[in-house]
């Protein structure tokens, strides 16, 4: 995913990400903010199993079997 951090004249800063636009009043909150964002897509995700009908195998709360 493209995230972009720029400088908004006399605003603050604005990161800006898929069709998202989140306005901060410091470079410093900007920055954390991306860090994480970049930190949370960067985990692993676990998605629901279905089968060919659509119905739900595995609910997300339980474990996923481990890929090798």
């Amino acid at each position: 995913m493209d995230i972009r951090m720029n400088p908004v004249a006399e605003r603050g800063w604005l990161v800006e990400f898929g069709h998202c636009a989140v306005p901060f009043s410091s470079q410093e909150a900007a920055s954390q903010f991306v860090e994480r964002l970049r930190q949370r897509l960067a985990a692993p995700h676990r998605l629901p199993l279905r089968d060919a009908d659509g119905r739900l195998i595995r609910p997300l709360d339980q474990p996923a079997v481990a890929l090798s």
